[in-house]
Protein backbone atom coordinates (compact mmCIF):
# COMPACT_ATOMS: atom_id res chain seq x y z
CA UNK A 1 0.00 0.00 0.00
CA UNK A 2 1.22 3.54 -0.49
CA UNK A 3 2.78 5.21 2.53
CA UNK A 4 2.63 9.01 2.68
CA UNK A 5 5.93 10.62 3.70
CA UNK A 6 6.31 14.39 3.68
CA UNK A 7 3.22 14.73 1.54
CA UNK A 8 4.43 12.27 -1.10
CA UNK A 9 3.25 8.73 -1.61
CA UNK A 10 5.88 6.00 -1.73
CA UNK A 11 5.29 2.35 -2.51
CA UNK A 12 6.72 -0.18 -0.07
CA UNK A 13 8.82 -1.78 -2.80
CA UNK A 14 10.46 -5.01 -1.57
CA UNK A 15 14.23 -5.39 -1.56
CA UNK A 16 14.04 -9.14 -1.07
CA UNK A 17 11.73 -10.50 -3.78
CA UNK A 18 10.84 -13.72 -1.95
CA UNK A 19 7.07 -13.94 -1.78
CA UNK A 20 6.58 -11.78 -4.89
CA UNK A 21 6.68 -14.51 -7.55
CA UNK A 22 4.43 -14.38 -10.58
CA UNK A 23 0.94 -15.74 -9.95
CA UNK A 24 -1.75 -17.23 -12.19
CA UNK A 25 -4.74 -16.08 -10.16
CA UNK A 26 -5.58 -14.47 -6.85
CA UNK A 27 -8.20 -15.85 -4.44
CA UNK A 28 -8.97 -13.63 -1.44
CA UNK A 29 -11.27 -13.76 1.57
CA UNK A 30 -11.95 -10.03 1.37
CA UNK A 31 -12.06 -7.42 -1.41
CA UNK A 32 -8.54 -7.03 -2.76
CA UNK A 33 -6.97 -4.24 -4.77
CA UNK A 34 -6.33 -5.37 -8.32
CA UNK A 35 -2.99 -3.80 -9.14
CA UNK A 36 0.58 -4.93 -9.59
CA UNK A 37 1.37 -4.51 -5.92
CA UNK A 38 -1.65 -6.56 -4.88
CA UNK A 39 -2.78 -9.21 -7.36
CA UNK A 40 -0.13 -8.39 -9.99
CA UNK A 41 -2.91 -7.44 -12.38
CA UNK A 42 -4.46 -10.93 -12.36
CA UNK A 43 -8.20 -11.51 -11.84
CA UNK A 44 -9.33 -11.74 -8.23
CA UNK A 45 -11.99 -14.05 -6.83
CA UNK A 46 -13.28 -13.85 -3.29
CA UNK A 47 -14.11 -16.84 -1.09
CA UNK A 48 -15.61 -17.22 2.35
CA UNK A 49 -13.60 -17.42 5.56
CA UNK A 50 -14.02 -21.22 5.64
CA UNK A 51 -11.76 -21.38 2.59
CA UNK A 52 -9.13 -19.43 4.54
CA UNK A 53 -9.38 -21.80 7.50
CA UNK A 54 -8.99 -24.83 5.22
CA UNK A 55 -5.97 -23.29 3.50
CA UNK A 56 -4.39 -22.60 6.89
CA UNK A 57 -4.84 -26.24 7.95
CA UNK A 58 -3.07 -27.38 4.79
CA UNK A 59 -0.29 -24.80 5.18
CA UNK A 60 0.22 -25.78 8.82
CA UNK A 61 1.43 -29.22 7.73
CA UNK A 62 4.28 -27.72 5.69
CA UNK A 63 5.41 -25.59 8.66
CA UNK A 64 4.93 -28.25 11.33
CA UNK A 65 8.53 -28.33 12.58
CA UNK A 66 8.71 -24.55 12.91
CA UNK A 67 5.31 -24.35 14.55
CA UNK A 68 6.19 -27.10 17.04
CA UNK A 69 9.32 -25.17 18.05
CA UNK A 70 7.36 -21.94 18.52
CA UNK A 71 4.53 -23.60 20.48
CA UNK A 72 7.01 -25.35 22.78
CA UNK A 73 8.82 -22.09 23.54
CA UNK A 74 5.59 -20.17 24.14
CA UNK A 75 4.21 -22.88 26.45
CA UNK A 76 7.23 -22.52 28.74
CA UNK A 77 6.10 -19.03 29.78
CA UNK A 78 2.54 -19.94 30.86
CA UNK A 79 1.23 -16.41 30.35
CA UNK A 80 -1.53 -14.84 28.28
CA UNK A 81 -0.08 -14.21 24.85
CA UNK A 82 -0.14 -11.13 22.65
CA UNK A 83 1.23 -10.93 19.11
CA UNK A 84 3.00 -7.91 17.61
CA UNK A 85 3.67 -7.90 13.87
CA UNK A 86 6.35 -5.67 12.38
CA UNK A 87 7.21 -4.57 8.85
CA UNK A 88 10.30 -3.87 6.73
CA UNK A 89 10.05 -0.09 6.65
CA UNK A 90 13.76 0.67 6.31
CA UNK A 91 14.37 -1.76 3.45
CA UNK A 92 11.30 -0.52 1.57
CA UNK A 93 12.29 3.13 1.98
CA UNK A 94 9.19 3.92 4.04
CA UNK A 95 11.38 4.83 7.04
CA UNK A 96 14.36 7.12 6.63
CA UNK A 97 16.52 5.05 8.97
CA UNK A 98 16.51 1.95 11.12
CA UNK A 99 16.36 4.14 14.24
CA UNK A 100 13.21 5.88 12.98
CA UNK A 101 11.61 2.54 12.22
CA UNK A 102 12.29 1.18 15.73
CA UNK A 103 11.08 4.42 17.33
CA UNK A 104 7.90 4.22 15.27
CA UNK A 105 7.24 0.72 16.62
CA UNK A 106 8.01 1.82 20.17
CA UNK A 107 5.60 4.75 19.95
CA UNK A 108 2.87 2.52 18.57
CA UNK A 109 3.30 -0.24 21.15
CA UNK A 110 3.70 1.97 24.23
CA UNK A 111 0.55 3.88 23.30
CA UNK A 112 -1.41 0.61 23.36
CA UNK A 113 0.25 -1.50 26.05
CA UNK A 114 0.51 -0.33 29.68
CA UNK A 115 3.90 -0.78 31.36
CA UNK A 116 2.31 -2.95 34.05
CA UNK A 117 0.85 -5.40 31.51
CA UNK A 118 1.29 -9.06 32.47
CA UNK A 119 0.81 -10.20 28.87
CA UNK A 120 3.70 -11.97 27.12
CA UNK A 121 4.18 -10.49 23.64
CA UNK A 122 5.68 -12.44 20.76
CA UNK A 123 7.43 -9.99 18.42
CA UNK A 124 7.06 -11.34 14.89
CA UNK A 125 9.63 -10.15 12.43
CA UNK A 126 8.68 -9.44 8.82
CA UNK A 127 10.03 -12.12 6.43
CA UNK A 128 11.81 -9.42 4.39
CA UNK A 129 13.53 -7.70 7.31
CA UNK A 130 17.30 -7.71 6.91
CA UNK A 131 18.38 -5.50 9.85
CA UNK A 132 17.21 -7.50 12.88
CA UNK A 133 14.36 -5.06 13.54
CA UNK A 134 12.32 -7.55 15.59
CA UNK A 135 15.29 -8.44 17.77
CA UNK A 136 16.22 -4.79 18.35
CA UNK A 137 12.60 -3.93 19.15
CA UNK A 138 12.36 -6.80 21.63
CA UNK A 139 15.44 -5.58 23.51
CA UNK A 140 14.04 -2.03 23.68
CA UNK A 141 10.68 -3.22 24.97
CA UNK A 142 12.29 -5.47 27.56
CA UNK A 143 14.34 -2.48 28.76
CA UNK A 144 11.03 -0.67 29.31
CA UNK A 145 9.82 -3.54 31.47
CA UNK A 146 7.44 -5.19 28.99
CA UNK A 147 7.42 -8.97 28.82
CA UNK A 148 8.22 -9.98 25.27
CA UNK A 149 10.19 -12.53 23.29
CA UNK A 150 11.56 -12.76 19.79
CA UNK A 151 11.79 -16.10 17.99
CA UNK A 152 13.61 -15.67 14.65
CA UNK A 153 11.86 -18.71 13.22
CA UNK A 154 8.48 -16.95 13.63
CA UNK A 155 9.34 -14.48 10.85
CA UNK A 156 9.04 -17.26 8.28
CA UNK A 157 5.67 -18.50 9.55
CA UNK A 158 2.56 -16.74 8.20
CA UNK A 159 0.71 -14.71 10.82
CA UNK A 160 -2.49 -16.62 10.04
CA UNK A 161 -0.85 -19.84 11.25
CA UNK A 162 0.42 -18.22 14.44
CA UNK A 163 -3.04 -16.83 15.20
CA UNK A 164 -4.71 -20.17 14.60
CA UNK A 165 -2.29 -22.28 16.64
CA UNK A 166 -1.24 -19.90 19.41
CA UNK A 167 -4.65 -18.21 19.78
CA UNK A 168 -3.25 -14.92 21.16
CA UNK A 169 -5.59 -12.83 23.30
CA UNK A 170 -4.59 -9.65 21.47
CA UNK A 171 -2.65 -8.46 18.46
CA UNK A 172 -0.91 -5.23 17.50
CA UNK A 173 -0.84 -5.29 13.68
CA UNK A 174 1.68 -2.54 12.91
CA UNK A 175 1.11 -1.46 9.29
CA UNK A 176 -0.29 -4.91 8.60
CA UNK A 177 -3.55 -6.45 7.46
CA UNK A 178 -3.11 -9.16 10.09
CA UNK A 179 -5.56 -7.41 12.43
CA UNK A 180 -8.40 -7.93 9.94
CA UNK A 181 -7.37 -11.53 9.34
CA UNK A 182 -7.13 -12.13 13.10
CA UNK A 183 -10.76 -11.07 13.59
CA UNK A 184 -11.86 -13.32 10.73
CA UNK A 185 -10.15 -16.30 12.39
CA UNK A 186 -10.73 -15.50 16.07
CA UNK A 187 -13.57 -13.06 16.69
CA UNK A 188 -12.68 -12.75 20.38
CA UNK A 189 -9.16 -11.42 19.75
CA UNK A 190 -8.51 -7.81 20.76
CA UNK A 191 -6.94 -5.75 17.97
CA UNK A 192 -4.96 -2.66 19.02
CA UNK A 193 -4.52 0.25 16.62
CA UNK A 194 -2.51 3.22 17.86
CA UNK A 195 -3.99 6.71 17.45
CA UNK A 196 -0.79 8.38 18.59
CA UNK A 197 2.19 6.58 17.10
CA UNK A 198 5.13 8.70 15.96
CA UNK A 199 5.41 9.57 12.30
CA UNK A 200 8.08 8.04 10.12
Amino acid sequence: FPVTINGRQKWAKPVNTNGFKDIDKCIAVAPFEENYRGSQGKPVKTRGVDSLRNAIKIAAQSCKASLDTICKEISRHRQNLGLITTSNLTESGSAQSLEKEINFYLGYITSCVPRESQMLYLIKGHPRQTMDQAQLLTAKLQALGLKCIHLPIAAQVPTELLITLLRPAEILPILSSSGCVARLLENSIIVHYSPSAETL
